[in-house]
Parts: structure tokens; sequence; C-alpha cells
């Protein structure tokens, strides 16, 4: 009986454990498991909700698997919504808001209505045209050279050319410089030829640079129009006008009364003489630069030193044995005569009532390169007080 109850017992156990090995094999076939996927290293990282291209990255990862997460990322961007396409396009091509600028910085060439040239209208000279061609009916003037220059050829061009150099700054206060060129030559030659724009931009102060165009390639110094009454006033409030329409209506006043510095080379002093003594411009005169162009009308530049209302300089530059040194000796006697002191040499900083006449071993048409100072204009620019 004990052998029958052992062998019954054996046999139990038998059948327990194979109840029991079965249980666990059914534990871990269980639908549970079978539906969470693989293990955390093989399962692809989550996509964070906080944004649609950034993913959770749990814990530190191995260069391989970073590698790995990166392709996943990149995935994941091409899969998202095109709404969320364009909000990245958006924010990648949106250019960051400018600073206020001026619309225009540069040089143009404009015509102007009263510019020197043509010249016409009332109270003209009639004899300014002395010539009249019989078959054509062109119109003929004769120079003091004895030189015929025709009318369409030589004055019918009111082109005014303008610089505003990248430094100009309209809400700043400014200058113009209203430049009167030499004879044979045309504005944007002049300014070529003499560096006008590189002179202005190295003094870096606040100016703007207009060139009114005379007799065009022509030996003549005719002020044309500028000749009458109050016209380089008028002038001045027409460019004041076109610049307006570059730099913004809200900056005409100070466009309309900015002050003026008159400059000439050579046969340019016939029109900045006029604009001196009847332009109507005189309380805007800040001072006058002559580049070896003291050939006559002493009596209106010596009027001006002695009674211009703003008590602007005077600076006269003139070449050695020359008609000029010869015109500034005489003017040196009306100073002294008058106990009005000047210097011989270039001032360091301009004043008011400065008068400065200066002696030049260079040659006549090397002047406006080379002064002495060396680039006259951009110097007595640099010396000047706003």
């Amino acid at each position: 009986m004990f052998k029958a109850n052992t062998s019954f017992l054996f046999d139990l156990a038998i059948i327990v454990g194979l109840l029991m090995t079965i249980g666990v094999c059914i534990n871990l076939a269980s639908p549970e498991q079978a539906e969470a996927g693989p293990s955390k290293e093989k399962q692809l990282p989550q996509v964070s909700q906080e944004h649609p291209s950034k993913t959770a990255c749990p814990g530190e990862a191995s260069p391989a698997k970073k590698k790995d997460r990166s392709r996943v990322v990149n995935t994941t961007t091409q899969r998202s919504t095109p709404s969320s396409q364009h909000q990245v396009i958006s924010k990648a091509t949106k250019k960051p808001p400018s600073a206020p600028a001026v619309k225009y910085h540069g040089t143009f060439v404009e015509t102007l209505k009263s510019a020197p040239f043509p010249y016409s209208g009332k109270d003209v000279d009639p004899n300014f045209f002395d010539f009249v061609d019989p078959k054509t009916g062109d119109r003929f003037r004769t120079t003091r050279t004895l030189e015929r220059l025709s009318e369409k050829d030589h004055y019918r061009d009111s082109s005014v050319l303008f610089h505003v150099p990248s430094q100009f700054n309209p809400k700043k206060p400014f200058t113009y410089v209203v430049f009167f060129h030499g004879n044979r030559t045309e504005v944007q030659q002049f300014m070529k030829d003499y560096r006008l724009a590189e002179q202005i931009a190295s003094s870096r102060k606040n100016v703007i640079l207009v060139l009114p165009q005379l007799a065009k390639n022509a030996a003549d110094s005719s002020p044309g129009k500028f000749s009458k009454t109050n016209v380089f006033k008028a002038f001045m409030l027409e460019v004041a006008h076109v610049l307006t329409s570059k730099l913004g209506k809200k900056y005409l006043k100070q466009l309309e009364q900015a002050p003026i510095i008159l400059a000439a080379f050579s046969g340019g002093y016939k029109p900045l003489a006029c604009s001196l003594d009847r332009g109507g411009a005189d309380s805007r005169i800040k001072g006058v630069l002559l580049l070896d162009a003291l050939y006559e009308d002493l009596y209106i530049f010596g009027k001006w030193i002695l009674h211009n209302v703003s008590g602007g300089f005077f600076i006269n530059i003139f070449t050695e044995d020359s008609a000029c040194e010869e015109k500034t000796r005489i003017l040196i006697q009306f100073l002294h005569e008058h106990r009005l002191p000047f210097k011989e040499e270039w001032p360091k900083g301009l004043k008011k009532r400065e008068i400065c006449l200066i002696r030049s071993p260079h040659d006549h048409l090397q002047v406006p390169l080379v002064g002495p100072p060396l680039e006259p204009l951009a110097e007595l620019l640099r010396n000047l007080r706003n």
C-alpha cells in the first residue's frame, strides 16, 4: 500500500509540474505583451506634443542612435501638415524690418525751368545772340575771342546735376554746394574730372551738391538767366522741390531754407558773381570758394565781403603770374582800405567773415584737385562748422 501511495504522489507531482509549465508559457504569450512592440532600445522616439518638429529622446544615446534619431526627425518633418510647412517657410524667409532710410542717394540730372539756359523769356538781352543764319534761321553768339557758337549746341541745355552723398541725413542740418563749372565742359564730365563726389564723400559732411549746366562745351562764361534779378532764388526753390520728390515732402521746409556755399572754377566766376549781386538769396549764402576764378567783377565780390548779411567766408585760390593774381592784388588793396583782415594760408577752421587769399604754384586746370590744399572742396567742407 505504501508503494501504491508513493506511486500516486509521484504521478501527481508530474501532473502539477506539467500544469505549471503550461501556465508559464501561456503568461509569456499574453495579449498585453504582444501589443507592446519592440523593446525601448528598438522603439522609434516619440514626437513631443510641445512642437511637432521636436522628438522626445529619453536618456543619453550612443552616436549610432543619435544618427538614427536624426533620420527619424527628418522623416517626421517630411510628414508634417501643409500648414506647419507654411509656418516654417514663412519664418525662414521673413526679413527683419529695416530702419527708415532716405529714398535716394546718388547722382541724377534734372531739367529745371530756372536753369541758366536756355536764355529766353522776358527782359533777356536781345543782342545775346548776335547772328542769325539766313538759310536755317539758327541763332549764334559771338564770344569775346570772336568764336561763333550756335544756340542749339551750346545754349539750350537746362540740365542740373544733383549729388546726394551716402552720408546725407535730412534730419540733421545740411548745406548746399552750388558749383559753377569752367569753360569747354558739361556738368557730368566736370564732376568726373575733378572728383567732386569723392571729395564730398571724403569730407563726410552733410551736404548736397548742385551743378547747373552753363554754356555747354563752350569758351563762354555767360550767366544766362542768372543775370536777371531773383532768378537764383527761384532756382534754389526749384532745386528744393526736385529734392523733395526724392527725399519726401516732410523735408521741404529744410530744403527751401538750407544755407548755400557758392563755388566756381575758372569761367564759372560770372554766374557766381551775378548770384551774389542780384540772385535774391543773400541771407542763405554761407560762403564763397573761387578756384582760380577771380577774373572780373571785383566790385561785386568786394561789396559782398564788406556787406554780406550772413557774415560768410570768402576763399580765393589763384595761380601765380595769372590774371587772377593781378585781380587778387587789387582786392588786397581794397581790403587794406577797409581795414578788413585776411589770411594768405588755408584756415584751420572756418569762421564768420573769414577771408583767405591763397597762391597756388600749380597749373590752372589742376587747381580744383591740388589747390592748395589737396582737394580743396573736401578740405573746405571738413573745416565747415554746421
